[in-house]
């Protein structure tokens, strides 16, 4: 249960049980900030070997969805390009045969 405020301009004891809340978050917020620091390292060395880091973030987002909803998102995706006279594209073409391949 949550310890009351006491109140403002009250001395009270330390919350110890608080400051170990805020210390365990604090510990959490330096080993993400860690890993963003490695994620940024590994996205300058794909960038390196010739991989565009935009393109590379498009994939880890794309591999975050479902199947079916990544399928979905393409179709769609496919049909607004040719509604704008995008068709022809190679992502086009390729929404185009995997269509003809589910259906």
């Amino acid at each position: 249960m949550p310890h009351k405020n006491p109140g403002t301009g009250h001395n009270a004891a330390l919350d110890h049980t608080l400051l170990e809340f805020i210390r365990r978050i604090e510990s959490v917020q330096s080993e993400i900030d860690e890993h963003k620091e490695d994620i940024k390292t590994i996205m300058g060395a794909a960038k390196m070997a010739g991989y565009k880091p935009k393109r590379v973030r498009d994939m880890l987002r794309l591999r975050k969805m479902e199947n079916e909803t990544r399928e979905l998102m393409l179709r769609e995706t496919n049909e607004y390009m040719a509604m704008c006279g995008l068709a022809g594209t190679p992502l086009g073409d390729a929404a185009t045969a995997h269509d003809s391949e589910v259906h």
